[in-house]
């Protein structure tokens, strides 16, 4: 009886503390939208785990989590097209304790060299065409004063943004991204603005291809900002252990911050890049050149240099662009524009220029206290490259 009795309060704490959705549809066939959006805020208020059933979700309006989300899927699929313009399948604005696990997340976009109809109506009087990456569409949605957000094993094709983390006035930290798998995006498959406290570890990030343009001559080089990862103003980072394959311009890019007026917000402060694998960015179009890791101060409108991109420790990455498609572009192994920062341990191979004016170079560094120190380079243009701004470089 007492066996009896301990198996009964197992189960009966397990169904309190978790729910299944299981009133929704997983055949793809019926919008389920409404369905999971109660289940979400439901589990939300009464701090459960939800999980969702093996099966295909289908979804066309942007689903919003409040505090203490808590979503697992069961290799889940959710088809995903929203007639709203530039959403996440998942939005978290100004929220804390998220979870999100095991979703498989499909989107329509695809890359398009013709023009296409603007598929969001909302644009389309003043934009009734478009080129490049066919939808707006995000995987995930983090903005507003949001914290504690871990997103993991999420597969996430065919969206612009994998996963956008942005916030023009307030700091979002404590974010945890690792094991997602992210292919065939328009614009980044990982961007964080403005956050600190953030951890991106052992993604897996492949085909980044070029945004949806809309505003100006229809062109296939107006369609640009491909990364890998896009970091901008973030403090306290670690990106390591991810594989970054075929971007159409940088595979790991740390960039200043500028509001309104022009002045540099949030400095880039203590970001460490190590053990990554990047290959073949390659082919970037308009004004953007290729790199592999491209790190870069903010400057103002007078053109004077804010040093406010500190101590970025750049080690053990494996950059190899053997496979690239070259471009009229200069192409760079590492491009360093930082302060008291550190180069090390880097393998960096075949960056060759397509001509003599546009160059290959394996690691160019300016501004100050550079530590670069025990790289391997091969058949590149040019192994290092330094600038007379780069003062107490110290090669070894």
């Amino acid at each position: 009886m007492k066996f009896t009795f301990w198996i009964f309060i197992f189960s009966v704490g397990f169904s309190i503390n978790a729910c299944y959705a299981k009133n929704c549809d997983y055949t793809g066939r019926v919008d389920a939208s409404v369905c999971i959006q109660k289940m979400i805020d439901l589990n939300a208020n009464n701090h459960k785990k939800l999980y969702l059933k093996r099966g295909t979700i289908k979804i066309s309006t942007p689903l919003f989590l409040p505090n203490n989300s808590n979503i697992v899927g069961r290799s889940t699929i959710i088809k995903f097209n929203s007639s709203i313009q530039e959403m996440g399948l998942f939005n978290i604005e100004s929220a804390s304790n998220i979870n999100i696990s095991n979703i498989n997340i499909i989107g329509t976009g695809f890359f398009s060299k013709e023009k296409f109809i603007m598929p969001y109506a909302k644009l389309r009087d003043k934009y009734p065409y478009a080129i490049g990456y066919t939808n707006l569409d995000r995987g995930v949605t983090i903005s507003g004063n949001s914290s504690n957000i871990n997103i993991n094993h999420l597969s996430i094709i065919g969206l612009e943004h994998g996963i956008l983390i942005k916030n023009d006035k307030n700091i979002i930290e404590n974010i945890y991204l690792f094991n997602n798998i992210i292919k065939n995006v328009g614009k980044s498959g990982i961007t964080v603005l403005n956050s600190k406290n953030i951890q991106i570890k052992n993604n897996i990030i492949e085909n980044v291809l070029g945004n949806m343009d809309y505003g100006k001559k229809l062109s296939v080089e107006h369609s640009k900002f491909a990364d890998g990862i896009y970091l901008n103003g973030i403090s306290n980072g670690i990106v390591s252990n991810n594989d970054i394959a075929n971007v159409i311009r940088i595979g790991i890019v740390i960039e200043g911050l500028l509001d309104k007026n022009d002045t540099v917000l949030n400095s880039n402060d203590n970001i460490f890049i190590m053990n990554n694998k990047i290959s073949n960015a390659y082919s970037s179009r308009d004004t953007e050149h290729n790199a592999g890791i491209w790190v870069e101060p903010a400057s103002d409108k007078k053109h004077v240099m804010q040093f406010k991109t500190n101590r970025i420790i750049i080690a053990n990455n494996e950059i190899d662009n053997q496979h690239a498609k070259l471009g009229a572009h200069d192409q760079y192994g590492i491009f360093l524009g930082a302060m008291n920062s550190i180069v090390r341990n880097n393998i960096i191979s075949n960056f060759k220029g397509a001509s003599k004016i546009n160059k290959g170079i394996g690691v160019k560094c300016n501004f100050g206290n550079i530590l670069l120190k025990d790289n391997t380079f091969s058949n590149n243009s040019t192994n290092i490259l330094t600038e007379s701004t780069s003062r107490f470089l110290n090669v070894l």
